[in-house]
């Protein structure tokens, strides 16, 4: 009975607890929460809104909720008790029900101050952790104005806290702003909020990253100043503010800080290991891996990659090689980046393959490789100008499911066109358009030279035609391949349109474009081009070379016009080049072919070419001997202290027969030398004897078996090639 009554009692308590205004409140999120589903409305952080709703409600009712206690039961009065204990009892009731009534107020102000500072900092705690989502939204995001406009808010109200500054401070660090995050901790400060050590560590990487050293001391002074144990973060980012910024010597002052006052980790080593290689000291670098090692600190894949492409960079292929193995035998397993290193450094020496042997190395390791790494091997191969392996390994990389790239693609068609293989290059051209890939402008380029070098005039056009037909503009390197394709074949009118071409296109001619279009002039015999276009050179603001003049007075040294080459001298000495060997050997050329043959005048041009060298060249010293015979031309030499540079052959290896087909045994075979020479004494006879007829025409002799040689040798040289 007793049990009853008290659940009643507590049934009633709780009923009036929930009628009235928490049950509408009630009724009404039910309502809205109806409404949403139906209308398959979300809303975002409902998590939120459940607090803000429920958590209240909660308080509210379950507020001062006591334990009914047992209620005492009542005296029954009978009529032999005290008539002073009956009298007493309705005088008890009436003061007890005045004190009630007294004390009444004051508990239900006591009671709804309670209530409404339980629902206050629900709210507050409500806000900060939904300002904190959206914080960790934007940090995730990258948004820095996000971030800051919502602490902002939360400082605005006084509910921000450490870990809401310090999600900012380390989004400013990773933007690279030191100021703003150097703000945040002031504002920290003055909102009351104590910095710890993440927010010190945020401000230091802040400046580290932008390589401001000063700004990344002075934080690190003062988290000290504030009480604040600097940690291995803090040093490890005031070394990387140093490695950023290159200062290697500030880098390792605060390294020994840290052995000092603290541990330094695979971090602080790395960071060293780093500082140096960006430098390019090398050896700095494999010095703090190995003292890494020494110290027990276990290296990663990241010390040793920085390391294996730092030897990579300068080249050093037998370093990588040694370090990669290391890192094998470490039981470390490489990653991608550690292979490319060491077969780039493998192109780099030339060693097609050791560049192959760890691209198998690497296959063989379940290492992924990717389209840098193929494009390594390719180069490798290229630069030994083995142009089969290179296709065979773009065709490996196709194969394996990775799709080729321009670099791939322009690898194999550069080391084609450097063999002259123009149709293999052009192939491999098309196979790129083929396959989707766009062509830059140094894969058409380098299809254009390999045809230019064949003569192919055709060629050339029709693949300069795709490039301007696939939006490529033609360069300087393009047009002149073009240029010298015409000279080649010696057609000059062709090679002078496209200098035009080259002009209307906007494309600035060089000086090798110049030199290209005065060569094909002087093939042609016609020196009153080459000096129209070396005037135009001129006016272009181009500076001519030696060779530009040189070749200009080819024309004029074949018809003895020893007047012209001179003044051709004068213009290059004018200009503040060199009087070197190649002028010398046009001059004595030309005094030679003169009428009659200038010998004061050769021995002036050797004493001009005296204060330049000491060395005459075998092309000038054949010039001379053309001139006054050998013996007088050894005798001068001598008389200028002369020394004559002597091409010999390359002698053979035992047991091997001589090659046959070099230039020398093949001009030996032929005898070239030695018609040249009869033909020099038949004309230094007529020529003295007054027979001009006779005299011109071994002249002509001359010219035609020298014009063979020359001919000859290019083909044999291209043809080794």
């Amino acid at each position: 009975m007793q049990l009853n009554f008290q659940s009643s009692i507590s049934s009633m308590t709780m009923g009036k607890r929930i009628a009235g205004l928490p049950l509408a409140f009630l009724a009404c999120l039910l309502a809205i929460e109806a409404l949403f589903s139906l209308l398959g409305l979300q809303v975002q952080y409902v998590e939120v809104w459940l607090v803000l709703a429920m958590v209240p409600l909660g308080l509210f009712l379950t507020r001062d909720v006591k334990k009914p206690q047992s209620t005492p039961a009542k005296k029954v009065v009978t009529d032999d008790d005290n008539d002073d204990q009956v009298s007493d009892a309705p005088s008890t009731s009436r003061e007890k029900k005045k004190e009630s009534l007294h004390r009444a107020p004051h508990k239900s102000t006591l009671r709804n101050q309670e209530k409404i500072h339980s629902f206050a900092a629900a709210a507050r705690a409500a806000e900060r952790s939904d300002e904190k989502a959206r914080i960790e939204s934007c940090v995730k995001s990258g948004d820095l104005p996000g971030a800051t406009a919502c602490l902002t808010r939360l400082s605005r109200n006084g509910n921000a806290d450490a870990v809401s500054y310090n999600m900012v401070i380390s989004l400013c660090a990773k933007h690279g702003s030191p100021d703003q995050a150097g703000q945040l901790i002031q504002q920290m400060l003055q909102g009351g909020v104590r910095p710890d050590a993440a927010s010190f560590n945020s401000a230091i990487d802040a400046c580290a990253r932008s390589g401001d050293i000063a700004g990344a001391e002075w934080w690190l002074t003062k988290m000290a100043a504030a009480g604040i144990c600097a940690t291995t973060v803090s040093y490890n980012a005031v070394i990387n503010a140093c490695a950023r910024a290159g200062n290697i010597p500030r880098a390792q002052w605060w390294m020994q800080e840290l052995c000092e006052k603290g541990t330094p980790d695979v971090v602080s080593y790395t960071s060293m290991v780093n500082a140096c290689a960006k430098k390019g000291d090398v050896h700095g670098a494999q010095e703090w891996l190995i003292s890494m090692v020494q110290a027990g600190v276990e290296a990663n894949v990241v010390s040793y990659s920085t390391v294996i492409t730092a030897c990579a960079r300068v080249g050093d292929k037998s370093a990588a090689e040694c370090w990669l193995a290391k890192m094998t035998q470490s039981g470390i397993k490489a990653d991608t980046i550690c292979y490319n290193a060491v077969i780039d450094a493998c192109a780099k020496a030339r060693d097609a393959d050791g560049a192959e042997r760890w691209m198998e190395h690497m296959l063989a390791s379940s290492t992924d490789a990717t389209t840098v790494t193929y494009n390594a091997v390719i180069n490798a191969c290229a630069k030994v100008q083995d142009a089969a392996r290179a296709e065979k390994w773009l065709s490996s990389m196709l194969m394996a499911g990775l799709k080729a790239d321009v670099v791939s693609y322009s690898t194999v068609i550069d080391a084609c066109a450097k063999l002259g293989n123009s149709k293999w290059a052009a192939q491999w051209l098309s196979n790129m358009l083929e396959a989707g890939v766009k062509g830059n402008i140094q894969s058409y380029s380098s299809v254009i030279n390999a045809f230019a070098r064949a003569g192919d005039v055709n060629g050339v056009e029709h693949w300069l035609q795709a490039m301007a037909d696939a939006g490529i503009r033609g360069d300087t390197i393009s047009f002149t391949a073009a240029i010298n394709a015409c000279t080649c074949t010696g057609d000059v009118q062709r090679a002078e349109a496209w200098m035009e071409k080259m002009l209307e296109a906007g494309v600035e001619p060089n000086v090798i474009t110049f030199n290209a279009v005065v060569a094909a002039c002087a093939k042609a015999g016609d020196g009153k081009r080459c000096e129209e276009w070396l005037e135009r050179m001129r006016r272009a603001g181009v500076q001519p070379n030696s060779f530009t003049y040189n070749s200009a007075s080819k024309p004029f040294i074949c018809k003895g016009d020893f007047g012209r080459v001179e003044k051709f001298m004068q213009d290059l000495k004018a200009d503040g080049l060199p009087f070197d060997d190649f002028c010398l050997t046009s001059l004595l050329q030309a005094y030679s072919n003169a009428t009659p043959k200038q010998f004061f005048r050769a021995e002036a041009a050797l004493q001009g070419l005296v204060s330049n060298c000491s060395c005459l060249s075998d092309n000038a010293f054949q010039a001379l001997q053309r001139l006054m015979g050998r013996e007088d031309a050894l005798k001068m030499c001598k008389k200028y202290n002369l020394r004559v540079s002597q091409r010999r052959s390359a002698r053979p290896l035992p047991g091997r027969r001589a090659n046959t087909r070099s230039p020398n045994a093949f001009m030996k075979k032929a005898s070239f030398r030695s018609y040249s020479s009869q033909c020099q004494t038949l004309i230094s006879i007529l020529g003295a004897g007054g027979r001009s007829e006779l005299y011109y025409v071994f002249t002509m002799a001359d010219c035609f078996i020298n014009r063979i040689h020359h001919v000859l040798h290019v083909a044999f040289v291209e043809a080794s090639h």
